[in-house]
């Protein structure tokens, strides 16, 4: 299926949809203070096959299983392909610039 969205357009898509559909926010965003979002964004850019491994919040791979979690700790069964990894991690990297923005921003306040 051809997507004619760009990449950028993609990762914002996927950005939107966590946000609105998995409820993720500035707010739990923010509660990633030990590199959470960063080790979910690598796990996603690291692993290019269409297969998954169960994954916890602290970023720790618990089981060779095609599982991903929710912001909720959840975990879900499902097979991404290379495209929707990168988009998914692309969108986590976004989240984690904008969190280390607001942290920034807050200490120059």
């Amino acid at each position: 299926m051809n997507n004619p969205q760009s990449g950028a357009e993609q990762i914002l898509a996927e950005r939107e949809r966590q946000v609105n559909k998995l409820g993720w926010s500035a707010k739990s965003d923010d509660s990633c203070t030990k590199g959470e979002l960063y080790r979910f964004a690598m796990y996603h850019l690291s692993r290019p096959e269409n297969t998954v491994q169960r994954m916890s919040i602290a970023g720790g791979i618990v089981a060779d299983n095609p599982v991903l979690f929710d912001h909720a700790g959840a975990f879900k069964y499902e097979l991404l392909t290379p495209i929707q990894r990168l988009v998914r991690g692309g969108a986590m990297i976004a989240a984690e610039i904008d969190r280390l923005q607001r942290l920034e921003n807050s200490k120059n306040e």
